[in-house]
């Protein structure tokens, strides 16, 4: 796919305005490379490679530096695109498993990079530790010699071959990159995106998903009455969580620790609807509805780890459990899925293709390029 653009260059603001056709792009430098008519821009750029057609210089991703929080050392770094993949790849999904897994799950990790910095976003090719994208992990070199042990070399190697095999592999929708949200598990099936997060993509919808059949996805979560008590207090009364959530009713401290002293703790959750899948699709606590997915972002998502649960009270024992099945969000591609696939003889685009259906696997440089109108 060729994208056409106006090009705009002021010398003495030493600007440069691309206008695409629904996109408004500035990129600014300070340094301009003549070559008769034509100049290279050096202003770091958006996550698409840009050739400009009828100069004589082109910029590629690949040569960019893009600058990431590192955790191990507590400090942003300067990272290229090849480190930046395999640094998230071995954060994201074990190296020991099987190569076709490991290279959709680069292919999900590029094409989220360039749906959130490229096209459809604010063009900012950083994941900086004060950064407004998240949800983007990685691991630098150290921490990997640190995790693989007398395995490292085995190991980068490995993450390197499935990098260089799919680099340029992007997920599209509509001939743009696709939102390629994944996660850890889930229960036969994902979730549609319009369920999870309220946003209804096409491409992120119901598909089977077969971990359920080799692993075991249930997961119980026990706290005590006065712990519970605690977190709700905690969130109900905080403005933050109080917008955030939308529904919860206002309270103040008082009013909301006489609201649950006088309810039995039986009746302080009550499940409203629920998928066919079993996914949460309204929860009511108290006086206040709010969906499944919420409700781990209240209790903690790694306690409660997927909107597929249940909650009980033992009396006696004065204590919460919640069991839930699966992990993670459920919305996109399934790791634990594209293991069971990979491991059963699917390839990296098969597994894509099944769980991002409508989308194409595309080259980068196929819808990259850019002509000048």
């Amino acid at each position: 796919m060729c994208l056409k653009f106006n090009l705009q260059y002021s010398t003495k603001k030493k600007e440069c305005l691309i206008i695409f056709k629904n996109i408004n792009l500035k990129y600014f430098t300070k340094k301009f490379i003549y070559f008769g008519s034509a100049f290279l821009l050096t202003a770091i750029l958006s996550a698409a490679t840009v050739i400009i057609r009828g100069t004589s210089a082109s910029i590629n991703i690949e040569e960019q530096k893009i600058k990431i929080y590192d955790s191990y050392i507590n400090k942003d770094v300067e990272v290229n695109l090849e480190e930046l993949l395999i640094g998230a790849l071995a954060a994201e999904m074990p190296i020991t498993w099987h190569i076709e897994a490991l290279k959709a799950q680069v292919v999900t990790i590029f094409s989220y990079f360039l749906y959130k910095n490229g096209l459809n976003s604010n063009l900012d090719l950083n994941y900086t530790k004060n950064s407004s994208i998240k949800h983007f992990v990685y691991n630098s070199p150290e921490k990997r010699k640190e995790r693989w042990g007398d395995k490292f070399e085995e190991y980068e190697q490995k993450a390197k071959n499935a990098v260089n095999a799919v680099k340029n592999k992007v997920i599209c929708y509509d001939g743009k990159p696709a939102l390629a949200m994944f996660f850890s598990c889930c229960y036969k099936k994902t979730t549609p995106c319009s369920v999870g997060f309220s946003q209804d993509l096409p491409y992120l919808t119901e598909v089977d998903s077969k971990e359920y059949k080799f692993i075991n996805l249930e997961k119980n979560f026990e706290i005590k009455k006065i712990e519970m008590t605690k977190i709700l207090k905690e969130k109900f009364i905080n403005d933050e969580f109080s917008s955030r959530f939308g529904d919860l009713k206002k309270y103040s401290i008082e009013e909301f620790s006489q609201e649950l002293e006088d309810t039995n703790p039986k009746d302080w959750f009550k499940v409203l609807a629920t998928s066919d899948n079993g996914n949460v699709l309204k929860l009511k606590i108290l006086d206040s509805e709010i969906t499944g997915q919420n409700f781990r972002h209240i209790v903690g998502t790694t306690e409660v780890r997927s909107s597929n649960f249940t909650i009980n009270y033992d009396s006696e024992k004065e204590t919460f459990t919640v069991t839930s099945l699966g992990y993670g969000h459920g919305v996109g591609m399934s790791q634990w899925g594209a293991k069971f696939m990979a491991d059963s003889g699917a390839n990296f685009e098969q597994i894509l293709q099944h769980y991002y259906p409508g989308t194409e696997i595309k080259d980068f440089d196929n819808f990259g390029i850019a002509k000048i109108a």
